[in-house]
């Protein structure tokens, strides 16, 4: 009697550690998806990001052609001044050119901040599939200790 009591317990404790390994197994299996669907969104926005800086950098590019074209017509009619009133729009040509420095270097930061914001999306898209790597180790690691018991 002694002894079923024994053989009852065990089962018993045996069977309260297969639900809770069945319960871990399915929390994973449930992280795993979670996590998938993570490096999915993830990825998708990647691609809106790529395509955002292609868009950004061909109208910057556009952009800096135009403010190029005005400079060189702003630095030409500066050059051609020569009486009060041309010196005058000198002056005003001189401020446009500066002011048209200043987009340039706007337009060169936003690209900036484009690109890291790229390479910080690559490198967290990265760590994401690292932890999807380790998160199907330990299910198969626990499938297999489950397979074991």
């Amino acid at each position: 009697k002694e002894y079923q009591k024994e053989v009852t317990q065990d089962y018993r404790e045996l069977r309260t550690e297969m639900l809770d390994l069945q319960n871990q197994h399915e929390n994973l299996q449930l992280s795993y998806k979670k996590l998938e669907a993570n490096c999915e969104q993830i990825a998708e926005e990647k691609k809106q990001l790529q395509y955002d800086l292609i868009q950004h950098t061909s109208q910057s590019k556009a952009g800096i052609n135009t403010i190029l074209e005005k400079q060189k017509s702003a630095i030409r009619r500066i050059q051609q001044a020569s009486d009060e009133r041309l010196i005058r729009q000198k002056v005003d040509f001189q401020a446009e050119l500066s002011q048209l420095n200043e987009t340039i270097q706007r337009l060169h930061t936003q690209q900036d901040i484009l690109t890291k914001n790229n390479e910080d999306l690559e490198k967290s898209a990265q760590l994401h599939i690292r932890n999807q790597l380790d998160l199907e180790r330990q299910i198969v690691e626990q499938r297999e200790a489950f397979e074991r018991e």
